[in-house]
């Protein structure tokens, strides 16, 4: 995950081991609590103040999937 700017938007980006070809694989529209990261997929937490949602992307294709969903 990145901060892009000073408004503290957050996106996550991939890039190889040596920090080169970086991409900008999502930007989030909340705030993430976790990451984790297995191979090309990316398991994460997108919250806002009433609900959160637990999604996997994958970092090759861009797709997301979601897995589950709560209210606060």
């Amino acid at each position: 995950m990145n901060y892009c700017d000073e408004e503290y938007n957050i996106a996550i980006y991939k890039m190889k081991l040596d920090g080169t070809n970086e991409e900008k694989l999502l930007q989030l529209d909340n705030y993430s609590t976790f990451l984790d990261v297995v191979r090309n997929k990316v398991m994460y937490m997108d919250n806002n103040d009433e609900k959160g949602v637990i999604n996997i992307l994958d970092g090759r294709t861009k797709k997301i999937t979601s897995l589950y969903e709560f209210v606060f």
